[in-house]
C-alpha cells in the first residue's frame, strides 16, 4: 500500500485488478497534475439545494412577487416622506425664527448660534443694503440703505436721483411686473427677492 495526497491509494495486481471495481475519474495525467486530487473509494456527497434566481446575473432577485411600496402613512411615520430628503425651506422676516435643520439661508442675515445648546435662529437685519444692477448705459450698481418701512417710493426716488434722471423715468420690476410705491420693503419682501430686481431706465 502506498499513499498520495495524503489519501490511500491500494494497488492491486493480477486477476484481482481486472475484478476490481473501476473508479471514475481524471485521467492520469491530469491527476498527476491536480495535486488536490486523490483517489479513493468514499460515498458521494449529496448536493445541496440551489436557490433559484430570476433576472439578469448582474442583478439577481429572488423569485416571487416584488415587495410592496411603503404607504404614505408608513412613509410619515419614519420620516421619509415617501421621497428623497430635501433642504428645508426657509423664509426670512425682520423677527428671529428658529433654523431648521439643514436649513439654507440667503446671505446677508443676521444669524445667531448659541454654544449653550439652544437652537440656531436667524433674521433679516434691521438695517441692510440694497444692492441692484442698473445695465441702462452702463450705470453699474444701484445701492441704499433699506430698514423694513423703506417705501418702493422713496428707492425708486433715491434711484432717479443717482442716475440723475426724473423719477418717471425710474421703474422697480420684480420678474418684470413694476412695484407698487406704497409697499414697504417688508411687504414687498425685497431682501429676499433682491436678485430678482431690476431697476428700469426709460428716456424722457
Amino acid at each position: 500500500m502506498r499513499t498520495r495526497a495524503g489519501s490511500a491509494l491500494m494497488r492491486l495486481e493480477g486477476p484481482a485488478a481486472a475484478a476490481a471495481p473501476r473508479l471514475m475519474g481524471p485521467p492520469a495525467a491530469a491527476r498527476a497534475a491536480d495535486e488536490g486530487y486523490f483517489e479513493q473509494d468514499e460515498a458521494p456527497q449529496p448536493q445541496q439545494a440551489a436557490l433559484r434566481l430570476t433576472g439578469p446575473p448582474d442583478a439577481p432577485r429572488l423569485a416571487g412577487p416584488a415587495p410592496a411600496a411603503p404607504s404614505a402613512a408608513e412613509a410619515a411615520a419614519d420620516g421619509t416622506g415617501g421621497s428623497q430628503p430635501t433642504d428645508a425651506i426657509f423664509v426670512p422676516s425682520y423677527q428671529w425664527q428658529t433654523l431648521p435643520p439643514g436649513a439654507i439661508v440667503p446671505a446677508g442675515l443676521a444669524v445667531e448660534m448659541p454654544l449653550d445648546g439652544r437652537p440656531s435662529r436667524a433674521r433679516i437685519p434691521p438695517r441692510w443694503q440694497l444692492k441692484v444692477y442698473i445695465d441702462a448705459n452702463d450705470h453699474g450698481y444701484f445701492r441704499h440703505d433699506c430698514t423694513a418701512k423703506t417705501t418702493v417710493g422713496s428707492l425708486r426716488a433715491a434711484a432717479a436721483a443717482a442716475l440723475a434722471v426724473a423719477r418717471d423715468a425710474v421703474t422697480l420690476t420684480i420678474d418684470g411686473a413694476a412695484v407698487d410705491d406704497s409697499q414697504s420693503a417688508e411687504e414687498a419682501r425685497l431682501f429676499e427677492r433682491m436678485s430678482r430686481l431690476k431697476v428700469l431706465v426709460r428716456e424722457m
